[in-house]
């Protein structure tokens, strides 16, 4: 073999530190048909592409060009080998974080791990499961809610009670501040309505504590009410102000709720008696109540599977899962017409609490992605081709619903954005099959059975074709795979990348950005620090690494930079 390659693993960052020697013979080969390829690109007065001497393009370009593309070579053509031979399986492209020497050739490449799950003895995990039952109370609490929705007011000669409205005459006059000289503002405000409610407003118009003071009046009764405004009040006009609110009461009117009979069903819902109004309820209630504590006790135990795994995974993953988060919450501002800054505002939160919080987030969705797809893996969960059909035609009209007939056009056009969707409808069925098994692991009603694993490459999950490469036991989230398509279909497989290691759509499409060649240029191309992180176009994860060195410029290649 024309290389040697040591080992060192880094745990903290998930990553493994490869040291690779190349053989003097092998480095000027390299950098022979480094040479030759230079030349094949520059126009070199009195040469034909491609056949000037190494010397005389040495001399147009520079000794330290032709050991860029040299390496570049060489990684291209060895990367894989330098892989396996290290038993490294990669979960990202490698980064070429230093050149150590040129004689011999020392390169050293960081190479982010791919993840690594150990799911315990996920078997044993019981949590009890006690669905509520719909109460007597629940179901007459939602009746009562139904006929309050057809309720009428009704003048009624009496004395106004707590949820009565008060129609009124009212006159305002405002007083300016205490020590302050200019003449009282009156304001007729008409006829006006309020309910007579406890002072517990603090928004309450005019004045928090009105409405119950409205108690007990009648038809016919006059009243004067005095209130000054406190200094923060929200209102600045009013702040520090004396206002005297002179009312005379027109009428007292009160809430009326219909009776619940069979007559109120039938003009008001599709059944035709109260009995059977009430069974519907019932049923309803007791559907939404299942809903939310299946909710409720699948977080419950996928919190006790993820506390009980051990999870590596390499910071680049958080990373990109970090940044897809940020987008969808940046989207979600803009939909919503608001700013990053008036949302911590309203938070009470700042802007490092509030990126802690994504953090947190992002985490907690990766090894719930992981925990879940090693689930998957261990107990050999497989869509049948009738699940495979239902999971696209869901997602197909799930499509046509948010983007109608012109959405399902354009899908059809693009075959890549047809890929990322029957991926994600793949991924969001597998998934949801694993929550099954893990839910009734839990509940004791399921004897999980380890599948076999299949040696080299697993094929647990199915993928479509396309994606081969990719890890097949690692379905994606549906969230993730609708946002790829929305970028144009980005992220698309190729052959070569590390099997069994989980993607998310944030790394294919990165990946997938301006990737032109197989190997990205050296930094020292585009200026770029010794130590600076690999750039967000990443490539494949046995492709070959990025440098994050820049390798020795012009003909004074002694000694290597850093």
């Amino acid at each position: 073999m024309s290389f040697q390659v040591s080992k060192e693993i880094l745990p903290e960052q998930h990553h493994a530190r490869l040291t690779v020697t190349f053989d003097a013979d092998e480095f000027e080969k390299a950098k022979r048909r480094a040479a030759r390829e230079l030349s094949k690109r520059l126009k070199i007065p009195g040469f034909r592409p491609g056949k000037a001497p190494y010397a005389v393009v040495a001399r147009r370009v520079g000794e330290g060009t032709i050991i860029e593309e040299a390496i570049d070579d060489l990684l291209e053509r060895h990367y894989g080998e330098i892989l396996k031979k290290a038993e490294v399986e990669p979960g990202y492209a490698g980064a070429l974080k230093e050149v150590s020497s040129l004689d011999p050739l020392t390169l050293v490449i960081e190479v982010p791990l791919a993840p690594e799950v150990d799911l315990g003895d996920y078997k044993s995990i019981r949590v009890p499961y006690e669905p509520p039952e719909v109460t007597d109370e629940e179901v007459e609490r939602t009746l009562d809610n139904l006929r309050r929705i057809y309720i009428s007011i009704e003048p009624v000669d009496r004395p106004a009670e707590m949820g009565d409205v008060v129609v009124m005459d009212l006159t305002t006059t405002i007083h300016p501040p205490e020590g302050e000289e200019g003449e009282p503002q009156t304001i007729e405000e008409g006829e006006t309505a309020l309910l007579v409610k406890e002072a517990d407003d603090p928004e309450e118009w005019p004045f928090p504590g009105f409405g119950k003071a409205l108690e007990g009046l009648k038809a016919g009764d006059e009243k004067t009410l005095e209130y000054v405004y406190p200094a923060d009040y929200p209102d600045e006009t009013l702040r520090g102000r004396k206002a005297v609110y002179r009312l005379a009461v027109k009428e007292v009117q009160a809430p009326v709720i219909p009776e619940l009979n069979d007559e109120f069903v039938k003009e008001n819902t599709e059944f035709e008696t109260v009995d059977e109004l009430r069974a519907a309820v019932a049923r309803d209630l007791q559907a939404r109540n299942q809903m939310k504590y299946e909710d409720d006790y699948f977080r419950q135990v996928l919190d006790t599977l993820i506390a009980q795994s051990h999870i590596k995974v390499p910071q680049e993953m958080l990373e990109e899962e970090l940044e897809q988060i940020r987008h969808s919450v940046a989207m979600q501002m803009e939909q919503a017409g608001t700013t990053l800054e008036h949302t911590l505002q309203a938070a009470g939160k700042t802007k490092e609490e509030f990126e802690e919080e994504l953090r947190a987030a992002a985490r907690r969705n990766v090894e719930q992605r992981l925990v879940l797809a090693e689930l998957a893996r261990r107990e050999g969960l497989e869509l049948s081709e009738e699940e495979l059909s239902e999971a696209i035609n869901e997602a197909l009209a799930e499509l046509f619903r948010t983007e109608g007939e012109e959405g399902v056009r354009r899908l059809a056009r693009d075959e890549q954005a047809l890929q990322n969707l029957t991926v994600s409808a793949i991924s969001a069925r597998t998934f949801r099959k694993a929550a099954d098994r893990l839910m009734a692991i839990a509940r004791g009603e399921a004897e999980a059975e380890e599948a076999p694993e299949a040696e080299g490459e697993d094929e647990a999950t199915p993928q479509p074709e396309a994606e081969e490469g990719r890890s097949e036991a690692t379905p994606r989230p549906e969230a993730e795979e609708a946002a790829e398509a929305e970028d144009g279909g980005e992220g698309e497989g190729e052959e070569g990348r590390g099997e069994a290691v989980p993607r998310s759509e944030a790394e294919e499409a990165t990946e997938a950005e301006g990737k032109d060649e197989a190997t990205p240029r050296p930094e020292a191309e585009d200026d770029r620090d010794a130590t600076a992180p690999q750039p967000e176009a990443s490539p494949e994860p046995d492709a070959p690494p990025a440098d994050d060195a820049a390798a020795p410029a012009e003909a004074d290649a002694g000694e290597p930079q850093a």
